[in-house]
């Protein structure tokens, strides 16, 4: 059995400390199809074929608006664990994101732009891992604009991002309703 770690701590030696704990390998967070991949491979050594990507941009593309990417998509999932997955990180996405969003509409109130932050930052991950491309587009521009202290671009966001939220929760209950029948 092969054991990948993941984690979206910044600290360097943290590959490291993973090998030493007895993991095969490491990818950082968010991962890119691409790391994944590149990881699997290196650890089964050609004896597997792996799907291609999903068509979702690079994390890195400026390019790409959020209206641009996908409210839901579940491909990856799919192909990592099929219908039961999608389920289940659907609904926790649902509670995750849900109790994050009511945080978040209280940090933006008091002004505290750390917790807004760590808040547009936990929902970044999380709406990324469920296939809900475009929220974690928007709640990575929360991100940044709350760590650059721009209150009045933090209030515009919050809205934005409640409404996006909103059409994904709508796409996945859509999406599974579909598939389910």
């Amino acid at each position: 059995m092969v054991i990948i770690a993941f984690s979206a701590s910044v600290v360097g030696e943290v590959a490291e400390q993973c090998r030493q704990a007895g993991m095969d390998d490491y990818v950082s967070k968010p991962f890119r199809w691409d790391d994944l991949q590149a990881a699997i491979g290196r650890q089964l050594q050609g004896r597997v074929s792996l799907p291609e990507t999903s068509g979702l941009e690079s994390e890195d593309s400026d390019s790409t608006t959020e209206e641009a990417v996908a409210l839901f998509q579940p491909d990856q999932l799919m192909e990592l664990g099929g219908l039961e997955l999608v389920q289940e990180i659907s609904a926790l996405a649902g509670t995750t994101i849900g109790r994050d969003m009511e945080e978040l509409a209280e940090a933006i109130q008091a002004e505290d732009w750390s917790e807004v932050r760590r808040r547009g930052h936990r929902m970044k991950g999380a709406a990324a891992n469920s296939g809900a491309q475009r929220m974690s587009a928007m709640a990575a521009r929360m991100e940044g604009q709350a760590e650059g202290q721009v209150p009045g671009q933090v209030k515009e966001l919050y809205p934005q991002l409640l409404e996006i939220w909103q059409q994904t929760q709508t796409a996945m209950e859509d999406w599974l309703s579909e598939i389910s029948v």
